[in-house]
């Protein structure tokens, strides 16, 4: 959230958020919201992250802080551990995942990735690294999450193009290194040899099922594929390195810092603004 730090406040920041927003990846990086019309030393900028044990979202945060003290600009940094935020009369910017209300009303705008799109790159890559033939295991992010949901819709759709892929068991790994392995490590004594490839919808869990799957026996990248739909962070590049994990998708969080102090609160915007990946 951000919060002016002089006491006048714009008709636009008093209608912003009058609402409690579910916080997730949500980032209040209002100080954004004046960046283009007053002095930046003059808007104090709050940052909820969702989580600090996650190496995405620590290196989400460090881009944020330094783009701050590029800009001049004050970062209140807090953790939300997954809870709920508050917003009153200080305009919201959403990053990364969706929530209840309305654009331009319940919050300024959502900052984010095509995460369907994400899971149908997956899917693709999949279909090609197996022929179209493969019976997969699907570690999904956090229930109800607005990534997990896309990630998964986005990779359905594209295995329905091929017969021959199928989504042997899914099963939630909360975005979790630790989560993913025990999911994994259970899955792999219970389905045994009929695994022959690993979905996981961030780079954590898929380093969690690299652990189990070699625990059981079995040779990521070799009789099992593993492939992330994200993130791109250095233990997941290592692992396509050494050959246990596929490459898919880099979502590139460092851009997110600049785009939003680009935001001018009284310049309309669309509901979503667009995070690049490749």
């Amino acid at each position: 959230m951000v919060r002016p730090s002089t006491r006048r406040r714009t008709p636009r920041s008093r209608r912003a958020a009058r609402v409690a927003l579910p916080l997730l990846a949500i980032v209040a990086f209002a100080a954004a919201a004046g960046c283009g019309r007053k002095p930046a030393n003059e808007f104090v900028v709050g940052f909820s992250q969702m989580e600090s044990d996650n190496p995405w979202r620590i290196a989400e945060t460090k881009s944020l802080r330094d783009e701050a003290a590029r800009r001049g600009v004050e970062l209140v940094v807090t953790d939300a551990q997954g809870q709920t935020a508050k917003a009153a009369n200080i305009p919201v910017i959403l990053v990364d995942r969706a929530a209840a209300g309305t654009p331009g009303e319940d919050y300024v705008t959502l900052l984010a990735s095509n995460f369907v799109e994400q899971g149908q790159r997956a899917a693709d890559w999949l279909a090609t690294a197996t022929d179209g033939k493969a019976k997969i295991v699907e570690l999904s992010g956090t229930p109800g999450s607005s990534v997990a949901i896309d990630r998964a819709k986005g990779f359905r759709d594209g295995i329905a193009r091929y017969p021959g892929m199928t989504i042997f068991a899914s099963q939630t790994g909360d975005f979790s290194r630790a989560k993913g392995e025990q999911v994994m490590r259970n899955l792999a004594q219970s389905l045994g040899a009929q695994v022959t490839a690993v979905y996981a919808h961030n780079d954590e869990m898929a380093l969690g099922a690299i652990q189990a799957l070699e625990a059981a026996g079995r040779q990521p990248g070799k009789d099992v594929v593993v492939v992330s739909s994200v993130d791109g962070e250095r233990a997941g590049l290592e692992a396509i390195q050494n050959g246990e994990c596929c490459p898919c998708v880099r979502r590139q969080g460092a851009v997110v810092a600049g785009r939003v102090c680009g935001v001018d609160v009284g310049v309309p915007l669309v509901p979503t603004v667009g995070q690049p990946f490749v």
